[in-house]
């Protein structure tokens, strides 16, 4: 997925699952649950890139329930 590989992956360049109990799997893009979750990011992505004020600064925002 090209989101992945040249914006996301590359926004992360230190370890992210460090403590954790879950990793993602090596080949996550074989899993429809993972491509699902990654679709709804980068639809997200495309939505608020293209607002002018604070688009992509909301975008990296933790989300809160």
């Amino acid at each position: 997925m090209e989101f992945f590989a040249e914006l996301l992956a590359q926004s992360y360049v230190r370890e992210v699952s460090e403590g954790a109990t879950f990793a993602w799997c090596p080949e996550w893009y074989k899993h429809p649950e993972a491509l699902i979750r990654m679709e709804a990011i980068w639809r997200a992505w495309e939505h608020l890139r293209l607002e002018p004020a604070l688009g992509v600064s909301t975008w990296w925002l933790p989300w809160r329930p």
